[in-house]
């Protein structure tokens, strides 16, 4: 006959009940993974991690960080997919996504703080055989934040963002020639305290397997007066 267990029943409940191991190690491992914008159903099949692993030859899955794109705090720093939107180009469907480089640890979600600097990447994809593949991007950095003298001897193509502002992809058909379609993004910078609002539009063209600026101009730039009328 056999034995019966000394162990009191909500012990044996709580075991039976509680997650695998593994489980529990794949969750912390994800626990501080950034959040990345949707991606649009033409693409919905694949993940971000399928978009910056095809972008950042150094991103690790498990963490959302690339290894050679290093944060102030000198670690590598944490990407994700700030916007993603489908562009329709030599009758072929893309991909074009801007990604944030968190500057921090602090800061691997949502925009920098309002006086702080940040960078964002821009990078095209194609899907092809049911695989992405890299069209173009901008040359990353080796920095995530931004620091004058440490960009002395980085030749890269990023983004500066700051709090105050915003990056947005205008897919508007912007015709460079007649085989040549170029991709707009707009930079809205507004500060309420000091009451000022202005965007710009830069336009960037695809050449060989880098995004480069070839128009920038301001579109907007207003000072409004204050309320008091001082």
């Amino acid at each position: 006959m056999a034995a019966r267990s000394s162990l009191p029943w909500c012990v044996v409940l709580a075991v039976l009940l509680s997650p695998p191991a593994a489980a529990l190690a794949q969750s912390a491992q994800t626990a501080d993974l950034p959040k990345s914008a949707a991606l649009p159903p033409a693409f919905a099949r694949f993940s971000a991690a399928d978009v910056l692993a095809r972008v950042f030859d150094g991103y690790d899955r498990k963490t959302g960080r690339v290894a050679t794109i290093l944060n102030e705090e000198k670690k590598p720093a944490h990407v994700s997919i700030a916007q993603a939107k489908p562009w329709r180009v030599a009758g072929q469907d893309h991909l074009v996504v801007i990604i944030q480089l968190a500057p921090d640890e602090s800061s691997i979600d949502g925009p920098v703080c309002g006086n702080c600097a940040g960078r964002m990447l821009m990078a095209v994809l194609k899907a092809q055989d049911n695989a992405l593949t890299l069209v173009a991007r901008q040359q990353p950095p080796k920095r995530s934040a931004t620091d004058d003298k440490a960009d002395d001897d980085d030749d890269h193509q990023a983004m500066g963002v700051t709090g105050h502002g915003t990056l947005s992809l205008d897919l508007a058909p912007y015709r460079l020639n007649a085989a040549e379609t170029l991709i707009g993004v707009r930079y809205v910078h507004m500060w309420i305290p000091a009451r000022v609002f202005s965007e710009s539009l830069e336009l960037y063209r695809i050449q060989g397997q880098r995004i480069t600026s070839v128009f920038a101009a301001d579109v907007a730039d207003r000072d409004y007066p204050p309320a008091n009328g001082d």
